[in-house]
């Protein structure tokens, strides 16, 4: 269900109108009316008034479905991607960004028809869309971060090269810094250490990889074998975690969304790591 008809729905339960609820959240009447028929999707900094106002929560208004699985519910997926792609859109509208809305319709393009690795088929774009509504929540709302994100994963996995890509240079130079090869001669964990030394020079490269690898072990224990979770969780303290600290230091504008970073990183990694020694 998109955004639009959450809003819709949860306001006509709540025997509201649209300007009782335009009231409410202190917007146009013509606003809420665009969020119901999906015109424009609601800017990041209105979703908290618009749960409190409905009262439910921001999560109810980007969230899938859930399927029932014994006691619990399972989400087939965590958000929708069709309520994403509009929330990012409508935030790129709103601020003005040429290169993300550029962005948008080539990662759709390129990755028409993947899927991510697992069992539960979801589209490949709902990663880079999380991705983005993550930056956007975190303030990380600049032009070249979230269109780096929206296409991070496009040259490794499409077989384009950035130069390839319509998008500004810095931003080809930062798709560059984040498009993993093994090169000739090279075994697959020299390549590893070459990929992430070359990481930290590239400010946008360092954010977007931090987000990638949060995004990722976000999801892993749905998706992962034991053997490859424990294998992830070495490699993210090998080699992202560091760039946490570059991402504090080097660049302290970041310091906020690198602390909430690294607190939710850290607690999925113990946490999984706690799993793993008791089974």
């Amino acid at each position: 269900m998109n955004i639009g008809r959450r809003i819709a729905e949860r306001r006509k339960a709540l025997h509201l109108t649209q300007n009782e609820l335009a009231e409410r959240v202190g917007v146009s009447f013509q606003a809420v009316s665009s969020w119901e028929r999906e015109t424009y999707a609601p800017d990041i900094d209105k979703l908290t008034s618009i749960a409190e106002a409905l009262d439910t929560s921001v999560a109810f208004l980007l969230e899938e479905q859930t399927v029932e699985m014994g006691a619990w519910k399972l989400k087939e997926r965590m958000f929708s991607e069709k309520n994403m792609y509009t929330f990012v859109r409508s935030a790129a509208v709103a601020k003005n960004l040429n290169q993300t809305m550029l962005a948008l319709p080539l990662m759709k393009r390129y990755h028409a028809g993947q899927i991510r690795k697992g069992r539960e088929h979801i589209p490949y774009i709902i990663h880079p869309l999380m991705m983005a509504c993550h930056c956007l929540a975190l303030g990380l709302s600049e032009d070249e971060i979230l269109a780096t994100v929206l296409l991070h994963d496009v040259c490794e996995d499409c077989n384009v090269t950035p130069d390839e890509l319509p998008v500004a240079e810095p931003i080809k130079r930062s798709l560059g810094k984040l498009t993993f090869e093994v090169l000739a001669g090279e075994t697959k964990e020299q390549a590893k250490a070459r990929y992430f030394a070359a990481i930290p020079g590239d400010r946008v490269a360092t954010i977007v990889k931090v987000i990638d690898r949060c995004n990722n072990i976000s999801t892993m224990a749905v998706s992962f074998s034991r053997k490859k979770i424990a294998e992830y969780i070495d490699e993210t303290e090998q080699y992202v975690m560091p760039l946490l600290v570059v991402m504090k230091n080097m660049y302290p504008e970041c310091y906020n969304a690198a602390f909430l970073l690294k607190y939710q990183m850290l607690g999925i990694l113990e946490s999984l790591k706690s799993m793993l020694v008791k089974e």
